[in-house]
């Protein structure tokens, strides 16, 4: 183990060892922040393709029922924009603490970096934070859309 001390007078070693666990946090936000938005995509798609399939094999025999189900859907999406944007800012901190120790150690070049942010609007729409929300926004929008339709063609 190296003796060599740190700037902040750690040793170098111990500086590696919580950088390695700083790592593996960071990974395992990243992890569950796909993990999540897979279950929210797949759960939202899932609500519009069982009142959809509803829709289309019973009619409107069961319309209060249908629309009930597309605006649980909507609620859904809402919930989704909002736990992800909370799971987000345990990544950014996870990020940071990361970030911290790769400066404490004078990594440099050979740190783990994620993508930039950018100023720019076209490249932040670009991102998968950006496609995420735009999904969760046109699937609420698409949800409540139907829910007032099927009401509207069932009178």
């Amino acid at each position: 183990m190296e003796t060599r001390m740190a700037e902040q007078g750690q040793p170098r070693g111990e500086l590696l060892e919580l950088y390695k666990l700083a790592l593996d946090d960071y990974r395992f936000q990243v992890q569950l922040n796909w993990g999540r938005s897979q279950y929210f995509l797949v759960l939202n798609l899932t609500v519009v393709s069982i009142a959809t399939g509803i829709v289309q094999f019973a009619g409107g025999k069961f319309a209060v029922l249908v629309a009930g189900i597309y605006v649980v859907g909507f609620l859904f999406c809402i919930f989704s924009i909002v736990a992800l944007r909370a799971q987000r800012k345990f990544y950014l901190s996870a990020r940071e603490q990361k970030k911290r120790f790769e400066n404490e150690l004078g990594l440099g070049e050979q740190s783990i970096t994620p993508v930039e942010r950018s100023d720019k609007t076209i490249q932040r729409l670009t991102t998968f934070k950006a496609f995420l929300n735009i999904m969760f926004v046109v699937l609420a929008g698409l949800n409540l859309f139907c829910a007032i339709f099927v009401v509207v063609q069932s009178y």
